[in-house]
């Protein structure tokens, strides 16, 4: 899925709050899960999409968390940099 943009697999822009990220997400996994299926033959290309959509809600939550980490990390370099320098 490395080919994939994350926000598209879920129908969304790159500036997406993370309510309509949920949301987007919720709608979609009950559309596709595969239990929701009436064809049997449906099921298939149910579990794959229903994969991607679960793949990129996770890859979008760990690119955000990832950016809040290194922004908290930056912040706490600068204090440190600030106190050195008193």
């Amino acid at each position: 899925m490395a080919s994939l943009c994350y926000y598209s697999v879920l129908g969304l822009c790159k500036q997406a709050t993370d309510d309509e990220i949920h949301c987007a997400y919720r709608e979609l996994a009950m559309e596709w899960h595969p239990d929701n299926m009436k064809d049997p033959k449906d099921a298939g290309e149910a579990e794959g999409r229903f994969q991607q959509i679960q793949e990129a809600y996770s890859g979008i939550f760990e690119e955000n968390t990832m950016e809040d980490l290194q922004g908290l990390l930056m912040d706490m370099m600068r204090d440190d940099e600030m106190v050195m320098s008193i």
